[in-house]
Formats: C-alpha cells, structure tokens, sequence
C-alpha cells in the first residue's frame, strides 16, 4: 500500500511539471486505460454471463428433444409389451399345465419365437425379449439366441425386488437398469457391476379366470439408449449422464462409470430442469439438469468453465483491437482539440508576461466563446484599467509636485504670522477697535488648524469650529447677512472627514448667493444615515441652478465628462473635495448637486461611516 501511494505521489509530481497538453494528454490516457481495464473486467463479465445464459437455454430445449424422443421411445416400448402380452398364442401357454413336448407344443414355442425375433429385427433398438409365466414357462430371444425352458422358476430374475414389483403392479410399465443381461434366463448371478449394459422394461398381466400371471420384459443396450440423445450434445468438452433417482449413473460416456455415484448429489433438486455451478471436479463447470418424467431419472450435462472463456477470449480480442483503433484515433483528435483549446491560454500567458514586463495596454485580439474566452476579456480590461491608472498616477504625481512648489513659494513662518497678528490686534483694542479684534481672532482661529497638525482626517466638529470662524469673518465684509444653522445631531462630532472640506462649498454658497441684495444668506447643514454611509447635505436659499446645469455638473463630478470650467479653475473648490473624497473612499463617494428650484441648492456629500483615511482599501490621498 505505502509503495502504490508512493508511486502515486511519484506520478502526480511528474504530471504536475508538465505543460498543460501534455497533462491534459497524460490524464486522457489514463481515463483511458483505466476505463479499458473496468470494461474489460465488466464486459468479460456479462458476456460470461451470457455465454451461459444461452448455453443454459438452448441445453434446455436440447433436453426437452430428448425427454420428447424418450416419451416417443417409452410409448414404442409400451406397445411392443402391449402387444406381446394380447398375444392369443402366448395367452394360451401361460394358461396350459406343464406337458411334455409334443408338435402341438413345439408350433407355440416356434410361432412364439418368430414372433420375438421379428419385434426385435423391427426394433433394433432392442436387445431381447423374455416372457415369463406363472405356470413356469420361460420364452426368449436374445441377439440371435432362441431360449425355451419349460420349468423356469429358478431363474435369477424372478427372484429380485424389480419382478416382485412387476407382479404386484400389474398393466403397469415399470423400468429398471439393474439387472444383468445373463439373469434374465439363467440359474447364476454375476457380478452386477460387470455386466450393467442394458435397460429394461416390463409390464405384467393377469387372468383372473385361468388364475394365471403372464410377464413380459424387453431389454435395450445402453449404447442404444444413449443413441436416441447423445447426437443432441456433440460437443467435445461437454459432458452427458443419465442419473436415476438414487443418484446412480445409468448412462455415460464413459462406460465404466455406469453403475457408480454421480460426483454431484442431484436427489435433492426440486425442480424439474435447472442450472449450477458446481467446483465439486477439477475445474469449476456449469450444471444443467433435466427431469425425465417417465423414467424419473435425470440428464445431466457438464460443461467446464473454460469452454466460455475460449469463446470470450476470441471476443474480448476484438473488442480489445477495436478498442485500442479508436483509443488511437481520440488520442489524435484530442490532441488537435487540446491545441486549438489552450492556445488561446497561450497567448494569454505571453501577454501577462508583456505586462509583468511594463508593457501596459497590451490587449490580445482572439475571443473564444468559453472561459478561455472571459479570461482573455477580463485580461483586456485589467490591462485597460493598469494603463489608465498608470496615466492618473502620473497626473497626480505632477500635480503633487506641483503642489509641493507652491507650499514651498508660500512658506511663512508661523510665529511670524501670529506675531504680526497679536501687534495688530493689540493695535485695534488701543484704538477701542473691537470688530477689528474679534476680526483678527477668527483670522487667527482659522490658521491654528493650518499650522497646528497634519493630520489628513478631521472631525465634523473641527471643521465645523473652522468655517463658524470662517462665516464670522465674511459677515464683516457682507454685513452680518450669512446666516449659519446647523441641524445633524451631535453624536456626528466625532465622525472623520476629510480636513476642511466645507469650507470651499461654503464659499461657493456665498459666492452665488443673493449678496447683492438685502436677503439674507441662509446656510443649512445636516447629516442622514443610511446603513454604513453618510449624507451631509448643504443647503442654500442662494440663485436657483438649472437642471441641465445640475446634469453638467453632476457628470463633472462624476467624471463622465471634463469641462472646460474645471481647466480655467472656475469651480476648482467644488472639483478638488470632490476628488479628495473618492481618493479617501472609493469611487461611490464623492459629491452631487441637487436643484431645489426657487429654494436654492443643495449640495450632498457621500461618506463612509466610521470614515478613516485609506478606509475603502485606498492609502489615502497623495
């Protein structure tokens, strides 16, 4: 077991180095084989089983000829002792008293032998004829041989159990096979064993008014019993018995068996006709019986189990030559099927390695209808997608290092920056300036978050804090005419959003708000929850905005589209939180504009909940 296992891990080792059509070849073999080898065992099987299915069978109507030639050689039989003992001339021996032989005497006895001799020259079948009487006269014709004896009483046959049966059923045809063909007339028995070679067959009569038994018996050599069903089983390997109900041979092949046991115990059968297998021999054979109703005896034919597999054997080599042929010819045709399959997985092996290599874009032109055929469409996508977003990459690390000279041309130091701050400030309250002062304190409020951390994430209330102070100071330049109310509840506060990202969509309220005139700007902020996302939405009373315009805008933001506004800067704010956004979070974030008609505008800000930089599986923002 441990070495197949190991030649088993052996094997698969081997395959798995191999290319695909070579696995794909090696595996096909192996079904192959392995199919061959369970139709071999299968089909060797069920024909086997076929084989003496029909043996069994045609056996069995071979034994039906045979019980029907014996009924037909039974009722021939029945006549001839029918007719000898309705004999007028043998009638009136068997009633005549014992009288010395005179002409009268002599005519019965010679017209009683005719009669005989010519029976058995009719029948030659037959091997001789007997007549026996209750008054003592024995008649006979036996191979040529004329037997006459006048006081016969003594005679071997009249003492045995099968004559006793004879006179006690009388009209009644009665069979037997073991009597000795020389008991029939003489004073002496032989030896039973030796001289087994005929059947015999008998029937009695009795007169009831001469009180007197007249029993006649006809004897057939074996060799001419078995004559009449041997030519049915000509087959050489096959073998034929006769077995009577005592399970003694009758009948054989082979002559010196007649008289022994049959090997095989067949008084226990029940039915009629039937088949076994039996291992009872040498070999193992195939059983199959027939009852011979007349006689109660059975024929019995053997045939060894390799009989069949000579016959399987010539099949089974067919169907191993057709087999092999088509085994050949698949092979051939899965090798073409195999190459046409996986060159498309060539090609796509080849293009990988074109993208591993920086070959970016590379697309393959073949589509087959089949996986092979989504990989390929999938393989043109991701190298669509790597290509663009190698173009972004590049975009964004200019405008990074665009942005970084910027940062670095406006570098002030902070402490210079609160300094001249604080001196301005103390300047204003000298002068009993206090809208000055509070001016520069919101100034002042609104830098600490620049100059304080770095931190990318800020809480909604940090950025709250930042454009309450950044509204202060625009109502000292639109006098107090921006009006800030927020709505959400409180248990926002703590969410993460990007850092000042209200602060350009404030100004875009303001900007295209109604400053030119007395109404009031009026700036609402509030927050729904949906599940795991976030709505901040931000409304204003400002200028109404087109539903085309909204559309425009909204597909800028989706970036469907780009417009020329966002290439002059016009809209840049709006632009870059939205950008900020689906940096942070993924593509489904991001902004919206939503036209209220006379009421304003509404901008709606998408967010995770429970947002953190990088959050959506992204690194954050560079």
């Amino acid at each position: 077991m441990k070495m197949f296992h190991f030649a088993y891990k052996h094997t698969m080792k081997k395959i798995s180095r191999m290319n695909l059509n070579v696995q794909m070849l090696a595996g096909f073999s192996l079904v192959m084989l392995v199919t061959l080898f369970l139709a071999y065992n299968i089909n060797y099987t069920y024909m086997t089983n076929v084989l003496k299915e029909k043996h069994k069978q045609e056996t069995l109507n071979r034994m039906e000829q045979v019980n029907d030639r014996l009924e037909s050689f039974s009722g021939n039989i029945n006549s001839i002792l029918n007719y000898t003992l309705g004999d007028s001339t043998i009638e009136k021996l068997s009633h005549s008293v014992y009288t010395p032989m005179n002409f009268y005497k002599y005519t019965q006895y010679v017209t009683i032998l005719e009669n005989l001799q010519n029976t058995i020259q009719e029948n030659e079948y037959l091997s001789s004829i007997y007549i026996y009487t209750s008054n003592g006269y024995i008649v006979g014709y036996n191979q040529g041989s004329r037997i006459v004896r006048a006081s016969g009483n003594d005679v071997d046959i009249l003492k045995t159990d099968y004559f006793k049966e004879l006179q006690s059923n009388y009209y009644a045809m009665i069979w037997t096979h073991n009597i000795p063909s020389q008991a029939f007339a003489n004073r002496t028995i032989i030896n039973l064993a030796a001289d087994l070679q005929v059947l015999s067959a008998g029937k009695s009569s009795r007169s009831i008014a001469y009180n007197s038994d007249l029993t006649v018996i006809v004897n057939v050599e074996l060799t001419q019993f078995r004559s009449l069903f041997e030519p049915l089983f000509d087959s050489e390997t096959d073998s034929v018995y006769i077995v009577d109900s005592d399970n003694t041979i009758i009948s054989s092949q082979n002559p010196t068996e007649i008289g022994d046991a049959f090997h095989i115990d067949i008084s226990g059968l029940v039915d009629e006709s039937g088949y076994f297998s039996s291992d009872l021999t040498d070999s193992p054979i195939q059983v199959v019986y027939y009852k011979i109703r007349t006689y109660n005896w059975y024929i019995v034919l053997e045939t060894p189990d390799a009989s069949y597999h000579n016959d399987i054997a010539k099949l089974q080599s067919a169907f191993l030559l057709t087999f092999i042929a088509c085994f050949f010819i698949t092979l051939f045709f899965v090798m073409v099927w195999a190459n046409a399959s996986t060159r498309p997985l060539s090609v796509l092996r080849k293009r990988m390695q074109d993208v591993g290599n920086g070959q970016l874009g590379v697309q393959i032109t073949i589509s087959p209808k089949n996986e092979f055929g989504d990989a390929i469409r999938y393989f043109n996508e991701m190298s669509t997608n790597l290509a663009r977003l190698d173009e972004e990459n590049k975009v964004i690390a200019q405008q990074r290092r665009d942005q970084e000279l910027k940062a670095l041309r406006a570098q002030i130091n902070p402490h210079f920056i609160y300094n001249t701050l604080n001196m301005i400030k103390w300047m204003a309250v000298i002068q009993n300036s206090g809208s000055i002062v509070d001016c520069i304190v919101a100034l002042s409020d609104i830098l600490k978050p620049i100059f304080k951390t770095s931190d990318e994430m800020i809480t909604i209330k940090e950025d709250i804090l930042y454009i309450e102070n950044y509204v202060k100071i625009l109502n000292y330049r639109y006098n107090n005419k921006i009006k800030l109310n927020l709505l959400f509840d409180e248990k926002y506060n703590q969410e993460l959003v990007p850092r000042f990202i209200f602060q350009p969509l404030i100004e875009n309220s303001v900007q295209h708000g109604v400053y030119d005139s007395d109404q009031q700007i009026v700036i609402d902020i509030d927050i729904e929850e949906d599940h795991d996302m976030l709505t901040i939405l931000i409304h204003d009373n400002g200028q109404e905005i087109s539903e085309v315009k909204a559309a425009e805008i909204n597909d800028l933001l989706a970036g469907k589209s780009i417009g020329k506004e966002y290439e002059s800067g016009e809209k840049v704010g709006i632009y870059n939180v939205n950008k900020r956004i689906k940096l942070y979070f993924g593509e489904k974030y991001g902004l919206s504009i939503v036209n209220r008609g006379a009421r304003g505008t509404t901008v709606s800000i998408r967010i995770p909940k429970g947002a953190a930089a990088g959050s959506a599986g992204l690194p954050g923002p560079v």
